[in-house]
């Protein structure tokens, strides 16, 4: 299960994509759970801003606030789009820094 925390899950102060893999079944199962919490502990020992990536649901958000993880991303958020469409998305958006921060539930 922790076979992506390797050598490059940290690089240049920001946790890899497959370190924070686990946030898509924290909610169902504990183990990752426990990792995810860890993985947010780690982060704020070493004075980093921890950023969980693969956030699909206000569920996820909600745990994650809990665990006190600092920022999310993910599809519960913004679906990959083309950056005409980004353009579009960004105008109907708040864009204050609350809607980065991980408090911020849409």
């Amino acid at each position: 299960m922790a076979a992506g925390l390797g050598d490059d899950a940290v690089d240049g102060g920001q946790a890899g994509a497959s370190a924070f893999a686990f946030v898509l079944h924290m909610d169902s199962d504990h183990d990752d759970a426990n990792l995810v919490q860890g993985a947010i502990d780690l982060g704020h020992n070493l004075g980093l801003t921890v950023v969980a990536e693969g956030v699909e649901g206000a569920a996820h958000v909600a745990a994650l606030h809990q665990l006190g993880c600092d920022i999310a991303q993910g599809f519960h958020y913004a679906r990959p789009m083309r950056p005409n469409d980004f353009t579009d998305w960004l105008r109907t958006h708040e864009t204050t820094p609350s809607t980065v921060e991980i408090s911020a539930v849409p």
